[in-house]
């Protein structure tokens, strides 16, 4: 069975979506990786590509069938202390090694495998307003954003995967800078996306 659910507020969509398939395999064989990438010192997995990776291979393309995006990629981190990692930022592709064509915005959605709540900060002003308040934003290179003083980012708390659903947060990525805050608990993210007019 498949059911979605929305909540929305400020540009950003809570979404949950029925779905009762298993994302622990796919876990496992991300934190049993060789050679994991590290990030302030913490091991990440930052898999864009499935090549070697069997059970995430099948996770990703059950989930795309559902959610209707295609896959960007899958994130898994632990013992992360509280913090946010990168910075606020715009997407600049749906995926990882896309290039941008034409003038379409990109549609996130961020889906939370994780038995942990994610939370993801955000400028709900949007990119234009902080523009027009002299903040340099590419729209074709990925960058960290310095936010002014007196712009005061929002939360969003993205629920913990339950045994029967799923739950996501939709977005317009390229218009609504953001950045995902890590705590000791980590993170277990499977990205989506593509271009929207």
């Amino acid at each position: 069975m498949f059911i979605k659910i929305s909540v929305v507020w400020v540009g950003m969509e809570l979404v949950r979506f029925g779905t009762d398939i298993d994302v622990s395999a796919a876990e496992n064989e991300l934190l049993a990786r060789e050679g994991l990438v590290v990030e302030n010192g913490y091991p990440v997995v930052y898999l864009p590509r499935m090549e070697g990776y069997p059970e995430c291979r099948t996770l990703a393309e059950k989930l795309q069938e559902r959610v209707g995006l295609q896959f960007a990629f899958i994130k898994v981190q632990r013992a992360v202390p509280k913090k946010a990692l990168g910075g606020f930022h715009i997407d600049v592709h749906w995926g990882s090694g896309i290039k941008r064509t034409g003038r379409g915005e990109v549609l996130r959605l961020l889906l939370n495998a994780h038995t942990h709540p994610r939370v993801v900060e955000y400028v709900a002003e949007g990119k234009e307003k902080l523009r027009e308040m002299g903040v340099t934003i590419s729209d074709s290179d990925y960058g960290v954003i310095s936010l002014p003083d007196d712009i005061k980012p929002q939360r969003i708390e993205i629920p913990a995967k339950g045994k029967d659903f799923i739950w996501g947060l939709k977005f317009i990525a390229s218009k609504i800078p953001h950045v995902g805050v890590t705590d000791e608990q980590g993170l277990f993210v499977v990205g989506f996306g593509e271009y929207v007019q």
